[in-house]
Parts: C-alpha cells; structure tokens; sequence
C-alpha cells in the first residue's frame, strides 16, 4: 500500500510542479528568462522538500502537506479572479492535484510512522 502511496504522491509532485512552470510561462511576463525565474519562484516551496521525499522521510511528507496548505490557499483565491479560460484550467487542475497529493502525503506518513513504530 505504501508502494502505490509513494509513486502516487511523487506523481502528483512533479505534475504539480510542471503545471506551476506551465502557469508561469502562460501568465507569466515576456522573456523565457523572466518566466523560468517565475517559476522557479513559484516552485521554491515544493522543491524545498525534493531530496527528503526521494530519501523516503517521514518529516518530509509531513512538511510537504505544510506547505501544500500554501499553496491550496493561494489556488482557491486564483479560482475565483477573473483570468483566461486556459490559466483557469490549469489553476483548477493544480487545485486537484494540491488535494490529492495532500491527502496521499497523508496517509504515506501515517503508513510509514505505523512501519517505523513496528520495527
């Protein structure tokens, strides 16, 4: 169960983390230089955690569904400014995956606090 939790959430990261490059270059300002800087700015809270979600870290999910309540909040607000129908799109898709992945980040720290209390 932890296997498919881990690919899953892993999964739903690196989508989260194209569509939020997505984002930028869609509705970002002229220049790639300027929107690849955007989205990294963008992405900076979620790559905070990349090396501690690869080494399998419990803390490292715990922390990730901390920051994905940034982002979900950011997301809701988003949903609801008026924007272009493909920024809004990908905003909604964004939203999906912010919940999922928090909900299997969730449960893949549970599991993996469960495994280490029984070992």
């Amino acid at each position: 169960m932890y296997l498919i939790l881990r690919r899953t959430s892993l999964l739903l990261y690196l989508g989260l983390i194209a569509s939020l490059f997505l984002l930028a270059f869609l509705a970002g300002p002229t220049g790639v230089g300027a929107k690849v800087v955007l989205g990294l700015l963008y992405c900076s809270g979620l790559l905070l955690v990349a090396y501690s979600l690869l080494t399998e870290s419990r803390r490292a999910y715990i922390w990730l569904c901390f920051i994905l309540l940034f982002y979900f909040i950011a997301f809701v607000q988003a949903a609801f400014a008026p924007s272009s129908a493909s920024v809004q799109s990908i905003q909604y898709l964004a939203l999906a995956m912010i919940s999922l992945l928090f909900t299997t980040s969730m449960i893949a720290a549970r599991l993996l606090m469960t495994a280490e209390t029984q070992a």
